[in-house]
């Protein structure tokens, strides 16, 4: 299920808003898909755009299961990987990526889409093509509710310069552990075969 309006309507609604709107400057940043891997537990995507975020979406028409993740781009480019629950394979699905003017937990948020092109697929999902690592099991899907590095273990180092941000959702195990120091950190997957950890007043 498309989150953003028809064509017509699209036009309609810039159309409108340059009219009664003149002295603001619409903000219209494509979002280009140039690769892309697509099964019933991945959407990974990258491309240029010229907005500062951009959305990976994936929806199931059967069952209604919808998912999203919201990530920076950085120099015109991005790179991310939507993972979610194993999906039954030949579920029609709907995938989608486009430019965000910032990040967002709800899709009523005016910065959720920045009104420019963007890429819209459907079709039947398939498992052969993503050799990445599933989502682990009994992990539940959460928002970040702040922007922080992640670490290699529970009040441990920041991994590079690696970091989660605020508005963007994560499969997190729900059993947390604490450090020497009594703080309480969360493991997220990344859709890497290590999952890193956060402080868990960061999950929401």
């Amino acid at each position: 299920m498309s989150r953003r309006p028809s064509l017509f309507v699209a036009v309609a609604l810039i159309f409108t808003l340059a009219v009664f709107a003149l002295p603001q400057q619409a903000v219209n940043a494509d979002a280009d898909v140039s690769s892309s891997v697509r099964t019933c537990s991945n959407f990974q995507a990258t491309g240029t755009t010229d907005a500062p975020y951009v959305t990976i979406y994936a929806y199931n028409y059967d069952t209604g299961g919808e998912y999203f993740i919201v990530i920076p781009s950085s120099g015109g480019t991005y790179s991310g990987n939507l993972a979610y629950p194993a999906q039954p394979e030949g579920s029609d699905m709907n995938f989608e990526v486009w430019g965000s003017l910032d990040t967002y937990t709800d899709f009523n948020d005016p910065d959720y889409w920045d009104g420019g092109n963007f890429f819209n697929l459907d079709e039947y999902c398939v498992n052969a093509s993503f050799a990445g690592p599933a989502v682990p099991a009994g992990w539940v899907q959460r928002w970040m509710t702040c922007s922080t590095a992640v670490f290699d273990a529970p009040g441990g180092q920041p991994i590079g310069n690696n970091a989660v941000w605020a508005g963007q959702s994560f499969f997190v195990n729900p059993e947390t552990k604490t450090d020497a120091s009594g703080k309480s950190w969360s493991q997220v997957f990344v859709s890497s075969y290590n999952s890193p950890w956060i402080p868990t007043s960061c999950v929401g």
